[in-house]
């Protein structure tokens, strides 16, 4: 009986992927008055991009097998920029000082109701971090999985399921002119019943491998999703961004944080859209219909 030996000891690439961290976490300060009565200026020309945008945006991720959280940018580095040169480059985004009644009632096309969408795409930003976050832990995991069956199954790597058959082929010949009552077909058949249970365990040991290989390729390839649209999310927030800031100076991630924490006072932590189709119960919100009756 011939089996066939396909271990991918799967590296999978998860270190190639690029993995953006997440943004900054400064708190908010006073803002320069001249910047907020101008408006800001509509021509934004950042480049946005996938995170690494002269406008500012988390930097790439460290590899899915690494990563640690506590070294993402702004959690306690304390790059004091100044008040000043935080109101410059937030520019017309210092509309954000504005009252919550205002941004209830401000027109989509007007600074305010920009804003309104920077906000939400924020958020989306940081929904497709958790989601991120979330694909690449498992991703090692799944990949740590297979790493340490492979070590803990070292012997079996090394079994020959050819040569095995073989000896099986042999110790049959053998016993066909042998009395089954002997010592000598006895023996043999107590070498054919360890050989047999080597090869099933072998054939085991292969279909866990395949079973393992293909968790980690697709938890691979969801990570690769999740950090698609992690870099799609980014850039459309980047892009809006550039709509409302001021295109001269740098966003920096103070300052991208700065706005964040504003929008998010004034307008609430953003919230899934799965999550805004719950009850307080957990349940799926169900709106009922009412059908005029006609006699």
């Amino acid at each position: 009986m011939s089996q066939r030996l396909s271990i991918r000891v799967a590296a999978m690439a998860l270190a190639a992927l690029p993995m953006l961290a997440t943004t900054t976490a400064i708190t908010a300060v006073s803002t320069d008055a001249a910047f907020a009565d101008r408006g800001g200026n509509g021509n934004g020309n950042g480049n946005g991009g996938n995170g690494n945008s002269e406008r500012g945006g988390p930097p790439d991720h460290a590899s899915a097998g690494g990563r640690d959280r506590d070294d993402r940018p702004g959690r306690g580095n304390g790059h004091g920029n100044g008040n000043g040169i935080i109101a410059r480059a937030l520019g017309g985004a210092n509309a954000s000082h504005a009252s919550p009644q205002a941004f209830a009632n401000a027109s989509d096309n007007s600074m305010i109701g920009r804003l309104r969408e920077v906000h939400e795409l924020m958020g989306e930003t940081g929904f497709a971090q958790e989601d991120l976050d979330i694909a690449l832990e498992n991703a090692r995991l799944a990949q740590e999985a297979l790493d340490t069956y492979l070590m803990e199954n070292g012997d079996l790597a090394g079994f020959d399921p050819d040569a095995a058959t073989t000896r099986l082929g042999e110790i049959e010949t053998a016993q066909a002119g042998l009395d089954p009552t002997s010592t000598e077909y006895m023996q043999l058949q107590d070498e054919a019943d360890i050989l047999t249970g080597q090869l099933a365990d072998y054939g085991d040991y292969l279909d866990e491998i395949d079973r393992l290989e293909g968790e980690v390729e697709t938890a691979t390839t969801e990570a690769g999703e999740a950090q698609d649209a992690y870099d799609e999310a980014l850039q459309a927030e980047n892009d809006a961004l550039d709509g409302v800031t001021n295109p001269v100076h740098e966003l920096t991630d103070e300052a991208r944080e700065v706005l964040r924490d504003r929008l998010n006072d004034r307008l609430g932590e953003p919230v899934r859209e799965e999550e805004l189709a719950l009850d307080g119960t957990g349940e799926p919100v169900t709106e009922e219909i009412l059908i005029p009756v006609t006699e």
